[in-house]
């Protein structure tokens, strides 16, 4: 397997031992787990971890604890990528959304009804 860089941020797979192996410091049931490399040592991977994934797919958020995993509980290591594509649609949906936003708040706020009534009786 080869040996990432410090500061790559990785999805480690476990191997079915593996996962038994880190139960009580990654909780149980761990198949996948997500974080910076902080160390990548001949017999162990340093993670500050932001993700834990269970066997089910649900995923446990982290906040960067730092984890020691022996890479004979490894099955796999993957480099995480940014997603370029796939961010700039996201900023241009949100920036779209919030011209909108504004445009309906403006609109609300600028005015009362399109009709151009007074909002008289029209009785004299």
């Amino acid at each position: 397997m080869p040996t990432p860089e410090v500061g790559t941020t990785v999805a480690a797979a476990l191997t079915h031992a593996g996962s038994e192996f880190m139960a009580q410091q990654i909780g149980p049931n761990a198949s996948v787990v997500e974080g910076v490399v902080l160390s990548a040592r001949p017999e162990t991977l340093g993670l500050a971890v932001t993700n834990v994934e269970d066997y089910r797919g649900v995923l446990t958020p982290w906040k960067g604890e730092h984890v020691e995993l022996p890479l004979t509980a490894v099955a796999q290591v993957q480099k995480r990528r940014f997603a370029v594509g796939r961010t700039v649609l996201l900023g241009a949906a949100l920036v779209g959304g919030t011209v909108v936003a504004a445009a309906a708040i403006s609109a609300g706020v600028s005015g009362g009804s399109a009709s151009g009534s007074t909002g008289g009786t029209g009785a004299h």
